[in-house]
């Protein structure tokens, strides 16, 4: 066990025993960094995915004793975290389609990358709003957040040969985007929803 994997544990109890108000706030600064930017790159907008990242925080909060201590606490978080962007986007979808201000999240992606970094990074962005939801979100929980394909199968609710088929189907389709370069401005995606 990590020194932070003890921390962590150790917060976690004392936020469930009731005795020390600040060890949840703790958690959430130790995680908040890693569940925003799953929601980022899956809502494409800044202000969405940080309201979601609350709900997500404040659900956690509620639901921390049914955490059975399986698995990495923060793979606990992005699974939450995915369902309420499924939820959101379910909802959202109901009432219009679903519309990805690029604007607004190119904002807060350059924010984090190296100036060398940018054009590359925008266009591979870009292509991952294009993936189905559920393909760039095993994607970005795989590649980007590091966690193995069984913590993405558990954070997502689905069986890992499933996993591993979005991931290889949506890499497969960045690289046909990114080897096959187009006109594609700051506009509206409209992201296929299959989950």
């Amino acid at each position: 066990m990590t020194d932070s994997e003890a921390l962590e544990k150790t917060l976690i109890l004392r936020t469930l025993g009731g005795r020390d108000d600040s060890a949840y706030g703790q958690l959430v600064i130790m995680h908040q960094s890693r569940v925003r930017a799953l929601l980022r790159r899956l809502c494409g907008n800044v202000d969405s995915a940080d309201d979601l990242a609350q709900e997500v925080f404040v659900i956690a909060h509620q639901k921390l004793p049914s955490y059975k201590g399986q698995g990495r606490f923060g793979a606990w978080l992005c699974s939450i975290a995915y369902r309420q962007f499924l939820q959101s986007y379910r909802q959202q979808r109901r009432e219009r389609d679903v519309q990805l201000d690029y604007q607004a999240w190119q904002a807060a992606t350059l924010a984090t990358t190296a100036p060398d970094d940018n054009a590359g990074q925008i266009d591979l962005e870009r292509a991952l709003l294009n993936l189905p939801s559920v393909e760039s979100a095993a994607i970005t929980l795989n590649m980007t957040l590091g966690y193995s394909h069984q913590e993405v199968a558990a954070v997502m609710q689905l069986p890992l040969g499933t996993v591993k088929s979005h991931i290889r189907r949506g890499l497969e389709k960045l690289k046909q985007q990114l080897s096959s370069p187009t006109e594609q401005g700051p506009a509206t995606v409209h992201r296929e929803q299959s989950a």
